[in-house]
């Protein structure tokens, strides 16, 4: 399920760090929609969250700590493989139209939402590309650090083909018989740095040829692909 949310922001500059004001969105109308789906997401300690977004900022600029968006309008995708969810989402959207709702001294306001034509696969072959950025992580546990890696190089490749087989697996139980002919092609890739809690994280801005039944690419253009999905990363859209 896949949507299209539009913005009207008090103010033409947010900052770098931009993600994290859209996560603070979606907990605000959710607590106001749907309290014990919010509690489920984000208070129930870590679990993996089936969604992902991206952002569109007309002729934005790309400062140093801030993003300078002229027309001050954000249109927001949001997309989740879990229809249940992406339901939830619809309803809280729908809900907070024309409210405004504020990160810090920024303003937020729902002017529109539609829900946008789902893509139905026949063949087993498409081309991804990302609207908005891959994460690879590679996390240990031992010391609790983390390593972020490019989708050009094989370590990052195969972490990224690995991850991505686990989360099919465990999100579709019944694809363990046809995630052998699942493959991954990089035909491009850019590394990027987003700033993300602070933090500048090694992410990847790629198309993908993937081969794998109808099935499972739909619920990679839903799910998205990589790590830290749910924060507005890995989402993809059909070439």
């Amino acid at each position: 399920m896949r949507l299209k949310v539009d913005l009207h922001l008090n103010k033409d500059e947010i900052p770098k760090d931009k993600n994290r004001i859209f996560i603070s969105l979606f907990k605000t109308i959710l607590l106001k929609s749907d309290e014990e789906v919010y509690r489920e997401l984000y208070e129930s300690g870590a679990k993996r969250k089936k969604f992902t977004f991206s952002l569109n900022m007309p002729k934005c600029k790309f400062n140093r700590e801030s993003i300078t968006i002229p027309g001050k309008k954000v249109s927001l995708f949001f997309s989740a493989a879990d229809l249940k969810l992406g339901i939830v989402f619809y309803n809280a959207f729908i809900r907070s139209k024309g409210d405004v709702i504020s990160y810090k001294d920024l303003e937020l306001k729902i002017v529109n939402m539609s829900l946008l034509k789902e893509n139905l696969f026949t063949g087993d072959c498409v081309v991804f590309k990302t609207s908005s950025p891959i994460v690879v992580r590679e996390h240990h546990k031992e010391n609790n650090t983390d390593w972020y890696h490019s989708l050009s190089d094989d370590k990052g490749y195969e972490l990224f083909t690995e991850n991505l087989k686990n989360q099919i697996l465990e999100d579709l139980p019944e694809s363990i018989y046809d995630l052998d002919e699942l493959d991954v092609k990089v035909i491009s890739n850019k590394t990027v740095k987003v700033k993300h809690y602070g933090i500048e994280v090694l992410s990847n801005l790629a198309t993908l040829k993937v081969t794998a039944k109808p099935y499972i690419l739909s619920y990679m253009l839903n799910a998205g692909a990589g790590n830290f999905k749910n924060s507005g990363f890995g989402m993809l859209t059909v070439v």
